[in-house]
C-alpha cells in the first residue's frame, strides 16, 4: 500500500470501491451504502489528526478505523450483494460475529497481513488465525469428512493452514514431505485451495461506474472565459468603429472584423480565440483547450494542463516508452463520454480516441478524435464537449465546450486513387481504394473478402505503413499498436520487443493514422509525419477465429499407458498425459497436448472444451491455450473427474485463433 499522508484524494482512490462493498454488505439498499461510504470519509477526514505517524501504516491505520466505524454505524442490517452468487460464503460470513466480520473483512477485501490485524484490533495474532480459519472451515464442508483418508494423513484444518502459510516451519516441513507421497491428501489439499480461491474472488469489489465522492468533495466550477487585455481593446475599439458606421451594417461589419482579427493573431480564421478562453479549474487543477483543427476525418484537440500538485498516471498505452503516460482516463463515466458533438437536436458521442502528449508528463498534448463514424455527417457548426472525472489520479469533473465552425473551418484533405489488390494468404483479398492524407492525420481505405473456403470472423491483418527509410507511421487510436515479447516465424518463436501494428479488421473499411512516425533514432523516437515521403503498406501477417469442428474423445485408462494421436485439417495434435493423481472424491489428470501443421507458416490456438460422456463440462474449466516459447505446444490443463464411472473424456474446439505468417510481406506502394 503506497497511499499518501493526509492526501485524501489519494485515499478516496485506493479505497472507495472496497468501503462501498463493505456498505454494500451492511446496508439494504444502494442509498444507504452511498450515504454510509460518504458519512465514513468525512469521519476519517476529522480522524485525521489522531494519526499516530511513527507508530502506525497510514493505509492499516485508515482502513481499520474507516471499518470500525461503518459497523458501528451500519446496524448490521446486512443483506445479499447483487454481486455476490456463492449463497453458502454469504450466509456462513453474515453469521459470525461483529469481530470475526471485520476480521474477514480486513483480510480479503483489504488484504491486511494477520499479524497486521492483530495490531490493529489489539488481539492475538493466534486469535486472528482461529478466526480466519473457522470462518473457512465452516466453507470446506464435506471435504471435512475423514473417508478415504489413512490414519497418518493429514488433518483437514492442518492443510488448510498449510495452504495459507500459518504452521510452524516444522510442521509445515512435515505436511509438506507428506504430501509428495499421498495422492489422497494432494487431492484434498487442491479442493480445499480451490473452495479458499471462491472465497477470495467472493471479497473482490466491483469497479464503481461514477466516484460517490466526486459531488461531495470537489464541487465543479463552470468553465471561465478570460479575455486578455489585448483582446479587450480590439473588442473596444471595433464597438466603437461599428458605431460610427450606419446600424444597419452593424453585424456584418462584426463578423469581418472579427475574422480579420483572427487571421492577423493566430494565423487562421475560424475556430481561434485567446489564451485562457476555454479553460476550468478543479482541485487546483487547471485544464484548458487551447487549440483545435478539424478535417473531414479527424478533429484535433491541443490541451494544457497546469498545477503544483504530484500526478498519477494510472494508464499506459503502446507508445508510453516514447511519449509517455497520459494523465487521463477516456473511459465511460456514468454516461458521460469524453468528447461528444452538441447541437440544438442531439448529442453524438466520439468514443474513438487517442491521447498523443507533446512533453513526457502528460501536461501538454493533443486528443485525436476519429469523426469518420458520425451517422448523417459532421454538422456545420457545434458545441465540442469535453468532460473528465480524473486528471492525474485527481478527482474532477473538469467539463469544457468549445463552439467549432466545421463548416467554414474544417482543413482541405488530399486523397490520392489506388485502385490495387493484393491476396494476402490463400484465402484473402484486400483491395485498396483511396490514401486520404491531411494535415491532422491520413487513412487507408480498403475492402476485404474472404474465399467460400474460410468460415472466420475478426479478420486482421499485421502489418506496418512505413517510408523509405523504414520508419513506421502510427496508427489511430493507439490501441491498435501492441508490444510483444516474442513472435513466431517459420514454425519457431523469438524473443522481441518490437511494437506491432495490428489492423484492416474485416468489419471495417478504413483504417486511420496519426501524422506522426516512430523512428529508430533514440534521440528523437517520434516525429512529425513528413508528407512529401513516399510511403509503403508493408503486409506480414493475417489473424482470424475460424471455425473448427474438433471433437476428441480420450479413453483415460488408454491415456496412461500411451499418447492419442489426433488429425484436423493438416494440424497433426497428440494428448500425452503427463501425471494422474487419485483421490478419494475424484481422480486429477495433468495433460498436455502438442501438435505441428503441414503448412509451417501457420500457427492455431484452438479454444480448448472438456467434457464427459453425458457432455457435461468436465471441472474445472480451462482457459484455452494462449501461447508459448514452445511452438509444439497447444494446451497444457488439469483435469478434474469427479465421477467414478466416468471412462472416456472428450477433448473438443469449435473455434481456433489463427495466425499466418507470410512467407514474404507484401509491399504496396501508396502513390
Amino acid at each position: 500500500m503506497t497511499t499518501g499522508i493526509f492526501n485524501l484524494e489519494n485515499v478516496i482512490q485506493q479505497y472507495e470501491e472496497s468501503l462501498f462493498f463493505v456498505a454494500s454488505l451492511l446496508k439494504k439498499d444502494r442509498e444507504e451504502a452511498e450515504k454510509l461510504v460518504v458519512d465514513t470519509f468525512l469521519y476519517m477526514e476529522n480522524e485525521l489528526t489522531r494519526y499516530p505517524k511513527k507508530d502506525a501504516s497510514f493505509d492499516y491505520w485508515f482502513v481499520s478505523n474507516a471499518v470500525a466505524y461503518m459497523f458501528r454505524e451500519g446496524s448490521f442490517s446486512f443483506r445479499n450483494h447483487p454481486n455476490l452468487k456463492d449463497e453458502l460464503i454469504n450466509s456462513t460470513f453474515k453469521a459470525l460475529g461483529p469481530f470475526s466480520q471485520q476480521t474477514v473483512i480486513l483480510h480479503y477485501i483489504f488484504s491486511i497481513p494477520i499479524a497486521s490485524i492483530s495490531n490493529l484490533l489489539n488481539s492475538s495474532i493466534e486469535d486472528i488465525q482461529n478466526r480466519v480459519i473457522s470462518f473457512q472451515l465452516e466453507l470446506i464442508g464435506e471435504l471435512r469428512s475423514s473417508e478415504g483418508m489413512g490414519s497418518d494423513c493429514i488433518q483437514i484444518e492442518q492443510l488448510v493452514r498449510y495452504s495459507q502459510e500459518m504452521l510452524p516451519e516444522e510442521t509445515a516441513t512435515s505436511a509438506r514431505d507428506h504430501l509428495e507421497f499421498c495422492p489422497s491428501c494432494r487431492t484434498k489439499l487442491a479442493s480445499t485451495t480451490d473452495v479458499l480461491q471462491k472465497v477470495q474472488l467472493f471479497f473482490q469489489p466491483a469497479p464503481l461506474e461514477t466516484s460517490i465522492l466526486t459531488p461531495l468533495l470537489h464541487k465543479q466550477q463552470p468553465p471561465t472565459k478570460k479575455k486578455s487585455i489585448l483582446y479587450q481593446i480590439i473588442a473596444a475599439a471595433s464597438i466603437v468603429a461599428i458605431f460610427g458606421i450606419t446600424i444597419w451594417n452593424m453585424p456584418k461589419i462584426e463578423h469581418w472584423t472579427e475574422l480579420a482579427n483572427n487571421y492577423l493573431k493566430y494565423g487562421e480564421i475560424y475556430n481561434v480565440w485567446p489564451e485562457g478562453t476555454y479553460v476550468t479549474e478543479v482541485s487546483n487543477i487547471a485544464f484548458e483547450v487551447t487549440n483545435v483543427e478539424v478535417t473531414p476525418i479527424l478533429m484535433r484537440v491541443d490541451f494544457q494542463v497546469e498545477s503544483e500538485r504530484d500526478f498519477m498516471y494510472p494508464n499506459e498505452h503502446p507508445l508510453s516508452e516514447q511519449i509517455g503516460k497520459p494523465l487521463f482516463d477516456i473511459r465511460l463515466y456514468g454516461g458521460h463520454d469524453t468528447f461528444s458533438i452538441k447541437t440544438e437536436d442531439e448529442i453524438i458521442p466520439v468514443r474513438n480516441i487517442t491521447i498523443f502528449n507533446k512533453n513526457f508528463y502528460g501536461t501538454e498534448g493533443s486528443f485525436f478524435l476519429d469523426l469518420t463514424k458520425i451517422d448523417g455527417g459532421i454538422p456545420d457548426t457545434f458545441d465540442l464537449s469535453f468532460f473528465t472525472t480524473r486528471i492525474g489520479g485527481h478527482f474532477g469533473p473538469w467539463e469544457v465546450e468549445v463552439p467549432i465552425n466545421y463548416k467554414d473551418g474544417v482543413k482541405k484533405v488530399d486523397t490520392v486513387a489506388l485502385d490495387k489488390s493484393v491476396e494476402v494468404g490463400e484465402h484473402i483479398q484486400i483491395s485498396l481504394f483511396e490514401w486520404v492524407k491531411g494535415p491532422i492525420g491520413s487513412s487507408l481505405r480498403y475492402n476485404m473478402d474472404l474465399t467460400e473456403n474460410l468460415v472466420a470472423r475478426n479478420v486482421q491483418l499485421k502489418y506496418y505503413l512505413e517510408n523509405e527509410l523504414g520508419e513506421k507511421v502510427i496508427p489511430h487510436p493507439i490501441s491498435f499498436a501492441h508490444s510483444f515479447t516474442y513472435y513466431f516465424e517459420n514454425g519457431l518463436v523469438y524473443d522481441s520487443q518490437e511494437l506491432e501494428w495490428y489492423g484492416f479488421n474485416q468489419e471495417f473499411n478504413e483504417q486511420l493514422f496519426l501524422p506522426y512516425v516512430l523512428t529508430d533514432n533514440k534521440e528523437e523516437q517520434v516525429k512529425p509525419f513528413d508528407d512529401s515521403d513516399r510511403f509503403y503498406l508493408n503486409l506480414k501477417e493475417v489473424q482470424y477465429i475460424e471455425e473448427t469442428d474438433v471433437a476428441i474423445p480420450i479413453p483415460l485408462s488408454k491415456l496412461e499407458n500411451e499418447p492419442i494421436q489426433y488429425s484436423y485439417d493438416g494440424t497433426h495434435l497428440e494428448i500425452v498425459l503427463v501425471s494422474k493423481v487419485e483421490g478419494g472424491f475424484s481422480n486429477i489428470y495433468d495433460v498436455n497436448i502438442f501438435g505441428k501443421e503441414d503448412d509451417h507458416t501457420r500457427l492455431r490456438n484452438f479454444y480448448w472444451l472438456f467434457e464427459n460422456e453425458s457432455g457435461i463440462t468436465v471441472f474445472p474449466y480451462p482457459d484455452h491455450f494462449s501461447g508459448s516459447n514452445n511452438p509444439g505446444a497447444y494446451g497444457q490443463f488439469q483435469i478434474t473427474v469427479f465421477e467414478d464411472n466416468v471412462e472416456t473424456v472428450y477433448i473438443k474446439a469449435s473455434g481456433a485463433n489463427t495466425t499466418i505468417q507470410l512467407e514474404e510481406p507484401i509491399k504496396i506502394p501508396l502513390y
